[in-house]
């Protein structure tokens, strides 16, 4: 009956069943009115149309009050359950925001996973002890195309054409280094332009920017790679020089070791998003740990920083902009 009840009702305004049982439980229109915070005329209308659309008729009206007929005694007893599935309903999803259950899957670098997601992973696990992760590492160059079975994917700069949402996280400063005895083997480049009688190490056309001033340097890349830890190995061997996240060259243990060169020159940031597939509003498992991460990323609280401020390392997305 409390099936047939709520089917019934996605046919009609919802409201009319709602006035007609305040009206039925206070006894009179106004009484209903006033528990409603609506006119009694508003009641009054909300009743005939319900009537109407039911073709029966459900209370009998008088100077007194009114009564219910039997067969609205017997639809009020159906509506009390039917409201009251919606109301369990309800209190089910707000208990399921609070603490999302299932599994969340998380595509991202495999530098990410390693120096971001892991150290925090123990208090996304407590925070959230019913939700099951599983995160799937790739190359940032290969970046994974869009799966309907993965829940997050995050990537160092936003695609042009992806239908899913995007939240954008502080993006990482970036810095060029060396060791000392490269720099004094090979000596310290005064402009970008020198960067061309340098060994280099890294990927992809190097852009710096010195207030307004932009500069593509020719380099020639002695070993090619993306991977940043990769990048500051080889910076310590003294390979070369590399561009290098701040937050990964200015570690306690580097800071005597890597030498920030060029230091009034900047490479771009790395932005950071996270790409969620929701057309209308997020789930509340993909809700939930984003906004955790929110509390991590970019933060004095990130795990990657190690004696230093999040505003040394990380800019806004809105900043870069």
């Amino acid at each position: 009956m409390v099936g047939k009840c709520c089917i019934l009702m996605l046919k009609y305004d919802a409201n009319d069943v709602v006035m007609f049982v305040a009206a039925a439980e206070a006894g009179t229109l106004s009484g209903a009115a006033k528990e409603l915070g609506v006119p009694t005329s508003t009641v009054s209308r909300s009743l005939t149309r319900l009537e109407q659309d039911l073709q029966m008729l459900l209370i009998n009206r008088s100077s007194k009050g009114f009564v219910l007929t039997d067969a609205g005694m017997e639809y009020l007893e159906s509506c009390r359950h039917a409201l009251r599935a919606l109301s369990d309903g309800k209190e089910q999803l707000d208990r399921h925001r609070l603490n999302p259950t299932g599994v969340i899957r998380i595509a991202c670098p495999g530098t990410m996973i390693r120096h971001l997601l892991t150290p925090m992973m123990g208090n996304l696990v407590n925070a959230f002890p019913n939700l099951k992760i599983d995160l799937q590492d790739y190359i940032p160059t290969h970046v994974p195309l869009p799966r309907l079975d993965v829940d997050i994917i995050f990537m160092v700069s936003p695609p042009n054409d992806s239908s899913r949402m995007i939240r954008s996280y502080p993006c990482a400063k970036r810095g060029l280094f060396a060791t000392e005895d490269y720099l004094r083997k090979y000596g310290h480049p005064k402009s970008p332009l020198q960067l061309a009688n340098h060994r280099c190490v890294g990927i992809n056309r190097w852009e710096l920017t010195n207030d307004q001033t932009t500069m593509n340097p020719s380099v020639t890349f002695h070993v090619t790679t993306g991977d940043p830890v990769v990048s500051r190995q080889l910076a310590m061997d003294g390979v070369g020089i590399t561009v290098l996240p701040l937050w990964i060259a200015k570690t306690p243990a580097l800071r005597g070791i890597l030498v920030h060169v060029l230091p009034d020159w900047a490479p771009p940031p790395i932005p950071l998003v996270a790409l969620y597939c929701s057309p209308n509003v997020l789930t509340p498992k993909i809700k939930k740990v984003l906004d955790f991460l929110s509390e991590y990323i970019g933060t004095d609280k990130d795990p990657r920083l190690e004696h230093t401020t999040a505003s040394e390392c990380f800019i806004s997305s809105r900043s870069q902009a």
